[in-house]
């Protein structure tokens, strides 16, 4: 049943043309994947498993190609490409599901080790500039770069509550950009380090603002 694999990393590069009307992790029962999905994990009876198999509308045929092998995938005759096509579109919304739970799951877990939030109130989120509040850690409120948004590239501790303005004359298009840093933050800093040998922007640093 290698062809399964094979055949279920192609899930997010199928589009459903309309949003399904069921809960996400809830698969139904005709779904021929799901099932044969179900039958590979539960039991070593080969006789269910090529039940299953048998309603699958395409065929995956191994073919070797030197020290490669390449699957070629046909259709049955009779197949319903267009059933199979709603069904990994209905496996690809539950598989998106618990791709999206084990992010926030990481999120918390991040947040909880740096003690770094980015739920931000609404009335303090434009308080301190025309730059919308990112993160708060310990009281204090940041403008710029967070945990979820460092770039790698920018040096110095940890490259958190950095936000760049442009000296280029163009306008900014990320959402941590300006055109007048003053205006952007009122308690900021030139990042000199970071700065260097850039001509289209300029890098600052938020040093925190707190509601007295």
């Amino acid at each position: 049943m290698f062809f399964l694999i094979q055949f279920l990393s192609l899930l997010h590069s199928v589009t459903a043309d309309i949003e399904p009307e069921y809960y996400p992790l809830n698969i139904t029962e005709n779904n021929i994947l799901a099932t044969s999905l179900w039958a590979m994990g539960v039991c070593s009876c080969v006789s269910l498993v090529c039940q299953h198999k048998k309603k699958l509308p395409i065929t995956v045929t191994p073919k070797k190609w030197g020290d490669e092998t390449e699957y070629i995938i046909e259709k049955k005759e009779g197949g319903d490409l267009y059933e199979l096509k709603s069904h990994i579109n209905e496996l690809n919304h539950a598989v998106d599901l618990l791709l999206h739970e084990e992010k926030v799951k990481e999120f918390q877990q991040l947040e909880n080790e740096t003690g770094i939030t980015d739920h931000i109130e609404p009335h303090v989120s434009f308080m301190f500039g025309e730059g919308e509040i990112q993160t708060k850690k310990e009281g204090k409120y940041y403008h710029g770069t967070g945990i979820y948004n460092m770039k790698k590239w920018i040096k110095g501790d940890g490259a958190l509550h950095r936000f760049f303005e442009r000296v280029d004359g163009k306008d900014p298009k990320w959402f941590i950009g300006t055109n007048d840093h003053n205006q952007y933050c009122n308690n900021c800093s030139y990042d000199e380090e970071n700065s260097k040998r850039r001509t289209a922007y300029k890098v600052y640093k938020c040093n925190g603002h707190e509601i007295i």
